[in-house]
């Protein structure tokens, strides 16, 4: 009779331990971002305006308001842990500072915005994801589209994201938004 108690205590506390380490892996944080403060793959802190185009994004993510700005757009996934993340980190934030009167330029860490993400078509970070001024999938030429992956809707086939997997250099963007039509000082 001991033995059958113990077994069902052994059972019951291995029971106990996989729910808390799945409640622990699922869980959603309250916390939201202080928008005053903002870290990008472990790199300085700047300190940002609370609004449509601060870099980072927070809770409140509305990519159709964006779009409204008729201006184009770039979301750009990653995260801390991230090496590759950490590279293109300091090219992203020298893209923001000196485009963000030109181009909206997002910031979304995988890691803290789980549910945001989701919603894109984000297998590796860090990914970028590119819309053009008028709301629209950028539609890259044969220069820029070599490494894009453009994807399509399975129901309509209408062309729904472009995006790219791997940190950017400068240069990239540069081509990028040029061939959208922004003009950029090198």
């Amino acid at each position: 009779m001991n033995k059958k108690i113990l077994r069902l205590i052994i059972i019951l506390i291995i029971a106990a331990v996989l729910i808390i380490v799945w409640a622990y892996k699922n869980r959603e944080t309250d916390v939201l971002p202080q928008p005053q403060q903002t870290d990008i793959a472990g790199g300085e802190n700047l300190v940002e305006e609370t609004n449509d185009f601060s870099l980072e994004v927070d809770a409140n993510f509305d990519l159709e308001k964006l779009k409204e700005y008729n201006l184009p757009i770039m979301i750009s996934f990653g995260a801390d842990f991230c090496p590759a993340c950490k590279v293109m980190a300091p090219v992203l934030k020298e893209f923001y500072e000196d485009m963000k009167d030109k181009v909206i330029v997002k910031y979304i860490d995988t890691d803290k915005n789980r549910s945001l993400s989701s919603n894109f078509p984000v297998s590796v970070i860090p990914t970028q994801i590119f819309i053009d001024n008028e709301g629209n999938p950028y539609n890259p030429s044969d220069e820029n589209g070599a490494n894009m992956k453009l994807y399509q809707s399975r129901e309509t086939g209408e062309h729904i994201f472009t995006a790219y997997e791997g940190a950017m250099t400068r240069q990239q963007l540069n081509s990028i938004f040029r061939e959208m039509g922004v003009e950029i000082d090198d």
